[in-house]
């Protein structure tokens, strides 16, 4: 309607239902109203189910039977990644002719676990 050229739009997204752990602290999933990219900043290590609230608002009020917001319900899910365990190594061991070795210290260096 040509009165409504003059409104403002604004996107929010809540979590709804599941697990909040899924996005970093302090982060919650936003749209970009000039793109309309949903951006999502992912917990490390999180996988799982979750229902994200949609809304759209304008700024044009209610009065007169005016509706202001329109909402879905997305289902976001979040599959594990199945990453093997890592560690680093020495890249070069140097052994004279003759010598013996009964250890070689830090061989292996920063062991961590793979993600599920």
């Amino acid at each position: 309607a040509p009165d409504e050229a003059g409104q403002s739009l604004t996107f929010a997204v809540d979590v709804m239902e599941g697990e909040a752990s899924l996005f970093q602290h302090g982060t919650q999933p936003m749209v970009d109203l000039a793109t309309g990219n949903l951006t999502l900043c992912l917990a490390a290590h999180q996988h799982g189910n979750a229902t994200l609230n949609v809304t759209l608002s304008d700024d044009g009020g209610t009065a007169n039977g005016g509706v202001s917001q329109t909402t879905i319900f997305l289902e976001l899910e979040v599959q594990p990644v199945n990453k093997p365990p890592e560690f680093d190594v020495i890249s070069n061991i140097n052994v004279f002719l003759g010598e013996s070795i009964s250890r070689i210290p830090n061989f292996i260096t920063n062991p961590q676990l793979g993600d599920y």
